[in-house]
């Protein structure tokens, strides 16, 4: 989600509102079933989940590692006082939260037995960011992971903003397009990323899913799209074209779905692997 990351805004209060309501069951559920599935059970784990907004899925993460002691960190404040008030209506005082202020999390150095994080923001900066906060974090032998999006999401979105690239004549917009910094990782990508950074035994599990719109509006105004998908498609323009994007999308959704709901498809991955 981009504005956990570390050159842009934390989540104000109405993000997080907006993330509990919808963002999180909408969109962000098949990214946190990806991470409980994949962890290792463990005994005694002491887990971290840096830009953990507001602590899901911590609660299943810790249900499934009996024992484990859970610790988070966001750069939101508002975000942690939700993580926070949902850890404390559950008894044994295992989860910790704690905000952060700077690109690294508020915790030492090779401390945990898991490290994960989920929906860092497509570009190489943010992943390679991602990746390497769990190598930090993580004793020898313990288990990082990092779930998101990877090549092939939001495909239908990007046809049409190369389309508003053709046709207002924007050929370094087409270009910046086509390079695989826009696209995405692939899995094999993600998993050369992991051992490059120290891991070993790295695997990548998927499960694609698709959201559907019933408008170019409900797309744009829909807050998982504002949150997670529209910074992806927004990136590689330059200067205000923001809002001129975002217009041609409403008016190119209803003209070419206007009898069917437009459907936007997500490659959700978590990469997984063991720290050398």
């Amino acid at each position: 989600m981009g504005e956990n990351d570390a050159d842009e805004s934390p989540l104000s209060i109405a993000d997080v509102a907006a993330l509990e309501a919808f963002v999180i069951p909408h969109y962000l559920s098949p990214f946190g079933r990806l991470v409980v599935n994949a962890i290792a059970r463990s005994d005694e784990a002491q887990i971290v989940h840096f830009d953990c907004r507001t602590g899901f899925p911590d609660i299943e993460v810790v249900e499934k590692l009996n024992g484990a002691h859970l610790y988070g960190c966001d750069r939101s404040s508002f975000a942690i006082a939700i993580a926070r008030a949902k850890a404390a209506a559950l008894p044994g005082g295992v989860f910790h939260y704690e905000p952060s202020s700077g690109q690294q999390a508020v915790y030492s150095d090779a401390a945990f037995s898991h490290a994960f994080t989920i929906h860092p923001r497509m570009k190489s900066a943010a992943r390679n960011r991602a990746i390497s906060e769990c190598a930090r974090l993580l004793a020898p032998g313990g288990e990082g992971l990092v779930a998101l999006p990877i090549r092939g999401s939001f495909k239908e979105a990007f046809d049409l903003v190369r389309e508003f690239a053709l046709r207002h004549e924007e050929l370094e917009l087409s270009a910046r397009l086509e390079a695989p910094e826009t696209c995405g990782p692939t899995a094999d990508q993600l998993i050369g990323e992991f051992e490059a950074s120290g891991f070993e035994f790295v695997r990548v599990d998927q499960q694609q899913f698709a959201m559907k719109f019933e408008s170019g509006r409900a797309f744009i105004d829909d807050a998982a799209m504002r949150l997670c998908v529209l910074p992806e498609l927004e990136a590689p323009l330059r200067g205000g074209d923001a809002g001129r994007l975002r217009q041609y999308l409403c008016t190119a959704i209803d003209r070419y779905w206007s009898h069917s709901a437009f459907e936007l498809t997500i490659s959700a991955a978590v990469a997984v692997g063991r720290r050398m």
